[in-house]
Formats: structure tokens, C-alpha cells, sequence
């Protein structure tokens, strides 16, 4: 396209023009006439910063952005989560948009942030602009009465939980999170104006207590669709598996409110061996797209095996961020990285897919060769790559 694309925070004077993108891209059903005041909350409450992609100054895109952090093998990330992108329909297809990202990732790395996530949504979107999964999840739908039977005599209490209980809620997330080597980083203000005040309605907390101490929580709503009441979770942690099963019975004992029970687990969740298998069904899913936006600093802010020492150079190939699009020398020691570009011939090639899928830990190295765009020159490079990258537990979902 040949007008000039530029992408920068929304000035308030336009707060009304941001409202009425996301609301006919998310809400057109309720009419020309409904109320702009859901979105515009949001953006004074902080919860999401409005951007906008332009094009020759004129407003086409609006992406509201989330900052959060992301813990990667063991260090924290900032990063930013595209939250909701809109596009009204007289601006679709005119290339403004596609044409913005690069300057959507040239303004995250300006602003500090290595990461940038997308929602599930539409993943062969983000791809073309060098995003990936990395993460599945399993998620389940059943009757609740097929809950119930996950426990014969209910031990400790449920009790409802509220703003004033979220360290505990958090110690159970962290807890929860820490088994994998990928979570979300929430902070106070996550918990109260996400989870306990949202921008649409106010979400059900309940959470399962043992021996005084907080063992899981679950976020859920209960909504109707196709003409059946639907409860659908939407968060849940838990320290064992004692917590989950008191916590899927909790959400059993709606069968006299809803029709069916929808909620997610991590893939190697063993919920086949807590609940009735009749009635049951199971589907593997997609989660967020991780898109890496400064592949230099993300090399240099993991954790690395302590045992490790050696140097690799690799090179990223990047189309849509080309300040990525560089060999770099890695060099390993005592659990840190040094990265550096380099003008040496690299030892090992891959895009920024590949290299956002090895750096996070969903796939391997030896993985990636086989089914991705890693190639490697030697086994003195597979070694150190699978050493410095071994494949993790990773189970990230779209926040709340």
C-alpha cells in the first residue's frame, strides 16, 4: 500500500473512536446504538493500553495492549499481550494492518518488551507475521453430574473467594505454575481488576481449603449457548490432584443449574484416571501465539543448565522484524548467556518460529530438524543446543 503506516498510542480524544472498533468487531449484535462505556473502561482502568496502526494519520486498526510478564525457563519477561485487535469492516483487507505489525514489534522492543503474545484466536494470522504456538491444552466437556463421582466424601471446605484473599489465590497460581517452564507472572492488580472486576461482569471464584491452608481455586461463568446453560471455566490452579478432584466435584454439583460443564486441564493432566470416563469427551487445543521481538535479549534473560559452558553461533532469519534478522554468537556459562552478533558462518539456521518453539522448550532441537526450518552443521551444535534448550512442561492459556 502506498499511505504511510504508523502505529502509536491512541490520544483520549480518540477513546470513542477505539470504542466504537472494538465493539462492532466484538459486539456488532447489539446494535449501532449500544453503549460505548464497556471498553472505555477498560482503558481508564489501566487494564489495557489503546493502540492504533494509522495510515497517512487516519485511524484504521485499534489493538489494545496488556503489559504482563512471562516466566521463561525459570526468568522473568516483560511483555505485552495483544489483547484485542479491530479492524472496521471499510478498512479490512487494505493492507494497513499487515503492513503496521513490523511497527507493532518495533514499538514493543522500544518499549522494553522482548515478548509479545496473541490470543488464541486465529493462529494462521499471527504466523505470518512470525508468531507460534507454544502451548496445548486439553479440554474437556461432560455433564456435571459426571463430576461428582471424582469424590465419595469431600474433605475440607469450599468456600467463595473475594479481593481480600488474593495472596492466597497467587501462592496457589505460583505454586501451580511452577511446575511448568512457561507461565504468566500476575501481580495484585491482576487479580483485582481481571479476575474480581472484569470490563463485562464479574466472574465466579470458589476455591477448595484443607487443614486452614487454600489447595486450588476456580474461575468459572455460567452463560447460555445454543440454548443450553453452559458452565465454562475459565482459570483454575491447584497443588495436587486431591485439590483438582474437590474442585471438578465443586463444579459436579451445578447439575441442577447447568446442562454442561466445560473446563481445561494441562495435556498430562491425569483426569481420565479422577472422573468417570462415560460421557466425557476431550479435545486438544491450541493456546496463546508467542511472538519473540528482540531475539538477542530474549537469548540473554533465560536460564541456562549450570553445567553447561560453550559457544554457538546461530542464525535467525526474520522477515517481519529484521532487526532479528541477524547470526548471533551465544556463549554459556555458570547458568548465564552473553549474546552478541556475529560474522561468523553460523552453525546452526532457523526462522523466528523455529527459534521462539527452542527457546520456550515446546519442542527440542532434534524435534525442530525434523519438522521445522533448524538445520544444524555438526553434533558438537545438536548437542549444545539440546543441552542449552531441553524440551519443558509448558502450559500457558489466554489469561483470564
Amino acid at each position: 500500500m502506498s499511505e504511510a503506516v504508523t502505529y502509536e498510542e491512541v490520544p483520549t480524544r480518540e477513546y470513542e473512536t477505539v470504542s466504537a472498533f472494538v465493539r462492532y468487531s466484538f459486539d456488532a449484535e447489539s446494535g449501532a446504538d449500544a453503549d460505548d462505556d464497556t471498553y472505555r473502561a477498560l482503558v481508564e482502568k489501566d487494564v489495557v493500553t489503546p493502540f492504533g496502526v494509522y495510515a497517512d494519520g487516519t485511524l484504521q486498526s485499534v489493538i489494545l495492549e496488556v503489559d504482563t510478564q512471562v516466566r521463561i525457563r525459570d526468568r522473568t519477561h516483560d511483555a505485552t499481550i495483544l489483547s484485542f485487535i479491530a479492524t472496521p469492516p471499510e478498512y479490512r483487507r487494505g493492507g494497513s494492518l499487515s503492513a503496521g505489525f513490523p511497527k507493532v514489534f518495533a514499538s514493543c522492543v522500544e518499549r522494553g518488551y522482548d515478548i509479545c503474545l496473541g490470543r488464541t484466536f486465529k493462529h494462521g494470522f499471527y504466523t505470518q507475521f512470525g508468531g507460534e504456538m507454544v502451548s496445548t491444552h486439553a479440554r474437556w466437556t461432560c455433564e456435571p453430574s459426571t463430576l461428582v463421582s471424582t469424590v465419595d466424601r469431600p474433605r475440607g471446605r469450599f468456600r467463595r473467594l473475594t479481593p481480600a484473599d488474593w495472596r492466597e489465590i497467587d501462592a496457589v497460581h505460583r505454586a501451580f505454575s511452577g511446575e511448568y517452564g512457561l507461565s504468566f507472572e500476575r501481580s495484585q492488580a491482576y487479580w483485582n481488576e481481571v479476575t474480581f472486576q472484569p470490563y463485562e461482569k464479574r466472574h465466579h471464584i470458589a476455591g477448595w481449603e484443607h487443614d486452614g491452608e487454600l489447595r486450588g481455586y476456580v474461575v468459572y461463568d455460567i452463560t447460555t449457548e445454543n440454548g443450553q446453560t453452559v458452565l465454562r471455566e475459565l482459570d483454575t490452579s491447584y497443588r495436587d490432584y486431591e485439590a483438582l478432584s474437590h474442585l471438578l466435584y465443586y463444579l459436579g454439583n451445578h447439575d441442577s443449574q447447568v446442562d454442561e460443564v466445560a473446563f481445561v486441564t494441562p495435556e498430562d493432566a491425569a483426569v481420565f484416571s479422577l472422573v468417570d470416563r462415560n460421557g466425557l469427551s476431550c479435545e486438544r487445543r491450541p493456546g496463546p501465539i508467542f511472538r519473540v521481538t528482540n531475539v538477542a535479549n530474549a537469548l540473554e534473560r533465560v536460564r541456562y543448565p549450570p553445567d553447561l559452558e560453550g559457544t554457538v553461533t546461530l542464525a535467525v532469519s526474520d522477515e517481519t522484524a529484521p532487526w532479528n534478522d541477524e547470526t548471533y554468537r551465544l556463549s554459556v556459562a555458570d547458568g548465564d548467556a552473553t549474546c552478541t552478533v556475529s560474522s561468523d558462518e553460523p552453525a546452526a539456521r532457523l526462522d523466528v518460529r523455529a527459534f521462539t518453539q527452542l527457546l520456550v522448550g515446546y519442542h527440542d532441537a532434534e524435534t525442530l530438524e525434523e519438522i521445522s526450518t533448524l538445520t544444524v552443521e555438526d553434533e558438537r551444535t545438536r548437542t549444545f543446543l539440546s543441552r542449552a534448550f531441553p524440551r519443558q512442561r509448558v502450559f500457558l492459556r489466554d489469561e483470564v
